[in-house]
């Protein structure tokens, strides 16, 4: 009799019988939550030798009846998901030296990685790479090693200041290397939402102060030390920081969630019911208004200017109804906030069309850090600002740039920008469904945050910038059950 090898048929694999299919998921979940668990509660050395071998027992026991594929794409789902949730909390309060977010990024990036080399895949690069080369060349290496040559030694604020677009490109990478579906797309795309939503709600509670509410965000996500002054001020202004660690960190956040609710709208490409995805812009609007960024509400405008130019149309009357009836209805509701934070920015008796804080940015350029980066525009000076500068940041990402890396790490930044702005461009027309919704916002909030970032470095706040990346990622990713573009080229 001859083997069913021999006919043709392979025989079951009898560990196949030992894991229903619906099981596989459920064991990487509750392995991923017992890690994030263990991440908050232990020291960092048992957190990540604890969490490896948790996520690996899921992974082999997950590989019964889940594909390494889908392994892969469900954790770039939880980190998605679950960066914005603890995106915020404050650099080594619960880890030492590192974000929990950062942590989580890390991890499922060398679980990608680690999935790649056993499957013996490629990973597929594009100019966008490229040009993120450039900028980790001049933004990162370079500067790490004048670091050393001048001082010897790097502070861990400064090992976080320098390795700051690492993350951001690892996050864009297990993104491009594990959506290979639009299933996958949506899922991620689903998760976006729904962290949006979920942060929107929490500054909501923030903002009415549910259970003492703004003391706990304070005490764990607030960034930096509360002086009293800061202390009064929030008192005062009642502004959110949600949970991702500072005002203009949230309206970043927020805006770039609405582009995303909007550009979906535009596309139509419904990932939830139509009345979700509009529920979900409206809170995230409402929350850009309680944080009180007007450079991040500007963004959004100039998201949305870019789409009517891509697209060579205006904005679909249902987002110009809905955008209107919001925000008289947020107007109603947060009239006093909106009256103290104009009155902040445009004092009585001021003719200045300038908001105040704007000014105070330019005085504070003018004064101090103009005069003081005199001298040190090839390399920068370092990751600290110098004792000469009586001021926290640089107010800027260009100055940002020059203060860290010199004049190569701010043309850098503003080539990836450019490539960025091109390359999307391009995609745009060849794409179709949730991939060319996501390559239309990160085409808008490419051209907003080249605008923006001369009021702050927004290109390196930690949610909001990976939120952006993710997009991008989106854009890039290459769908086996599609046509479209592809990436896989240098040219494109």
């Amino acid at each position: 009799m001859r083997s069913p090898l021999a006919r043709g048929r392979t025989s079951p694999d009898p560990l196949s019988a030992l894991t229903p299919p619906a099981i596989g998921p459920w064991i990487l979940l509750g392995a991923a939550m017992l890690s994030l668990a263990l991440v908050l509660v232990a020291p960092v050395t048992v957190a990540l030798v604890g969490g490896v071998v948790l996520l690996a027992g899921a992974l082999i026991v997950s590989r019964l009846s889940w594909s390494l594929d889908r392994v892969t794409t469900m954790m770039v789902a939880v980190t998605v998901g679950m960066t914005p949730l603890v995106g915020g909390i404050r650099r080594g309060l619960l880890i030492p030296v590192v974000r929990v977010s950062e942590l989580l990024v890390a991890v499922t990036f060398a679980l990608v990685v680690g999935v790649m080399l056993l499957e013996h895949r490629r990973p597929r690069f594009s100019a966008i790479d490229i040009a993120y080369w450039v900028l980790l060349l001049f933004g990162t290496a370079v500067p790490i090693m004048f670091a050393f040559y001048t001082d010897g030694s790097l502070s861990t604020d400064g090992w976080s200041t320098f390795l700051g677009p690492v993350k951001f490109y690892m996050a864009y990478r297990i993104v491009v290397d594990t959506v290979h579906t639009e299933s996958d797309l949506r899922r991620l795309l689903i998760c976006l939402l729904l962290a949006g939503a979920a942060v929107a709600v929490v500054g909501i509670f923030e903002y009415f102060n549910v259970h003492d509410l703004q003391a706990f965000l304070n005490t764990y996500y607030m960034e930096g030390d509360l002086t009293d002054t800061w202390q009064q001020q929030i008192a005062d202004t009642r502004r959110i920081i949600a949970t991702v660690g500072s005002w203009n960190v949230s309206g970043a956040f927020f805006a770039f969630h609405v582009a995303l609710v909007i550009a979906l709208v535009q596309i139509r490409f419904w990932v939830m019911r139509r009345w979700m995805i509009i529920l979900i812009g409206a809170l995230c609007a409402v929350g850009l208004l309680l944080s009180g960024s007007m450079a991040s509400t500007l963004g959004l405008f100039i998201a949305v200017a870019t789409y009517a130019v891509v697209r060579r149309r205006v904005p679909r009357p249902m987002i110009l109804a809905t955008a209107l009836v919001v925000a008289i209805l947020a107007g109603m509701l947060f009239k006093p906030f909106l009256e103290v934070r104009l009155q902040t920015q445009y004092p009585a008796g001021s003719t200045e069309l300038i908001p105040s804080s704007v000014q105070y940015r330019i005085a504070l350029w003018e004064d101090q850090f103009l005069p003081v980066l005199r001298g040190h525009e090839m390399l920068g000076l370092g990751p600290s600002l110098p004792p000469e500068i009586d001021w926290m940041t640089e107010e800027s990402q260009y100055l940002f740039n020059m203060y860290k890396g010199g004049i190569p790490y701010l043309f850098a930044t503003l080539g990836l920008f450019a490539v960025l702005i091109v390359q999307l461009r391009r995609r745009y027309p060849t794409q179709t469904g949730g991939q060319q919704a996501a390559t239309l916002s990160a085409l808008g909030l490419s051209v907003a945050l080249v605008v923006i970032n001369l009021n702050n470095a927004y290109s390196t706040y930690g949610v909001p910038t990976q939120t952006f990346w993710v997009l991008v990622g989106l854009s890039s990713a290459r769908l086996r059950d599609t046509s479209q573009w592809s990436g896989t080229s240098l040219e494109g």
